[in-house]
């Protein structure tokens, strides 16, 4: 199982609040940027499936696609979901992209959500919520998709041992943390969203989520 919960806003894109930074990109394509740029920034802005025809992913043989041009039926059901709960909980089995949208997820939010925004991942153990930021054995998610977006919608963006930080202005700085389930490893941190990966296996259940 797999649980997600966000912080809500009277101004809202979806489940989160409006941010006024979405047209800024990395400055070395600030003075490149478009019209048509411009009306697709705002467009993946408000909406989540749009930014999933950017949003590139890489299975175990190494094949590059958009994710957006594949989605299943359930997924389209899940992202829906996504747009209208606050709290999502999904029961899933592997291998049916369960894991792979809601990454793309994390990154929309990271990209597009408020100003410094925050998106923790919290797994089992440490390795498997780095596997989900960083991939594994060929497998990409979410810095990989990061990587791929059109370079006139990339912020800068540095990648460390435990986090990413995309550089969206002087104080926007926005951040999405690989964690272990340590049922009080983020006790005391905001966050706007919390991606909780295998809920329903994890010893400290009940601590996490009352930390989060």
């Amino acid at each position: 199982m797999e649980a997600e919960g966000r912080s809500t806003s009277p101004r809202m894109i979806g489940p989160f609040p409006m941010t006024s930074n979405f047209l800024k990109v990395d400055p070395r394509w600030r003075k490149k940027l478009t019209p048509e740029h411009r009306v697709i920034l705002k467009a993946c802005r408000e909406d989540f499936a749009t930014f999933l025809n950017y949003w590139h992913v890489r299975d175990e043989n190494g094949q590059d696609r958009v994710l957006g041009e594949s989605l299943w039926e359930a997924q389209l059901g899940f992202i829906d979901t996504l747009k209208e709960h606050p709290y999502t909980y999904h029961l899933k089995a592997r291998r049916l992209g369960a894991s792979t949208l809601i990454c793309a997820y994390d990154a929309w939010v990271a990209r597009f959500g408020p100003v410094g925004a925050r998106v923790h991942i919290f797994s089992r153990v440490e390795a498997d919520s780095r596997e989900l930021l960083y991939g594994r054995d060929g497998a990409s998610n979410i810095v990989y998709g990061l990587k791929h977006l059109p370079e006139w919608m990339q912020l800068p963006m540095r990648v460390r041992a435990n986090d990413i930080v995309l550089e969206a202005g002087q104080d926007d700085h926005r951040v999405i943390v690989a964690y272990a389930s340590d049922g009080d490893v983020s006790a005391g941190t905001f966050c706007t969203l919390a991606h909780i990966d295998e809920l329903a296996r994890m010893e400290a259940a009940e601590r996490l989520w009352q930390a989060v």
